[in-house]
């Protein structure tokens, strides 16, 4: 299972906190207002579900900052015969 990533952008003088992939967006006057309660999102559905979870930063040249993940990478399970 993939990555459920909560995403922080700015919006003019804003910014907006958004779940990858979906429109709906949440918008608040600060940065680390948007960021605060991204990284409370993210925690709480790896809390409450087990689902990998992170938060990223969009930055001013567009490129993605990765702020925090919650949650371990699962790995793959070890096929018969292999230690």
């Amino acid at each position: 299972m993939g990555t459920t990533y909560y995403d922080v952008v700015p919006v003019g003088e804003n910014w907006a906190m958004k779940v990858a992939g979906h429109d709906q967006a949440w918008y608040y006057p600060t940065q680390s207002e948007a960021l605060d309660v991204a990284m409370n999102a993210a925690r709480k559905i790896w809390e409450t579900t087990g689902i990998r979870s992170g938060v990223r930063l969009q930055l001013a040249n567009g490129q993605w900052q990765r702020k925090r993940t919650f949650g371990a990478v699962t790995p793959f399970p070890k096929s018969s015969g292999q230690p």
